[in-house]
């Protein structure tokens, strides 16, 4: 599933004033109560908020069609091992903010180890492999924007021969 920008809306009656919502959620289990602002992250699409006070009440909607955050597919340039030490190098990303790097033993990453890097640096060191081991590496790019980190999709899985 894709994330979308954050959305933000608050209620406000005619004067301009916020509206304040106070409740016991096990009172009403499908429906949710909040005091102030409420955020959330949202798909496109058409939302309702239906608010009663009393008998009264209305059906208020609103849509949500901003543009994904987007960030292209990371790229690993080369793999060279040396021991049981590894130098992965990556294509620069423009719009990243950084790249994980996972490595493993096994093609399918079930217990993969996942190594951080900002883009300063296009290359990150692998430590510690097994000697006389295959292992497999694979990187996406991330970018953090608004407090959220969006990440692209990972690279092609390459192998990094045994030595």
């Amino acid at each position: 599933m894709e994330h979308y920008n954050n959305v933000k809306f608050y209620l406000l009656d005619a004067d301009g004033s916020s509206i304040d919502y106070l409740g016991n959620d096990s009172d009403y289990p499908d429906t949710e109560y909040f005091k102030g602002t409420y955020e959330k992250n949202l798909s496109a699409g058409t939302y309702f908020i239906k608010i009663v006070r009393g008998n009264k009440g209305g059906k208020y909607t609103f849509s949500v069609n901003e543009k994904p955050v987007e960030i292209s597919r990371a790229t690993i340039k080369s793999v060279k091992r040396n021991g049981k030490k590894a130098t992965v190098k990556i294509k620069k990303v423009t719009e990243a903010s950084g790249y994980e790097v996972v490595y493993s033993l096994s093609k399918s990453f079930p217990a993969g180890k996942t190594k951080v890097v900002n883009t300063s640096k296009t290359s990150v060191v692998l430590k510690k492999l097994k000697k006389n081991k295959p292992y497999y590496v694979k990187v996406r790019a991330y970018k953090i924007e608004s407090g959220y980190k969006y990440y692209g999709d990972y690279s092609s899985v390459k192998k990094i021969k045994k030595k």
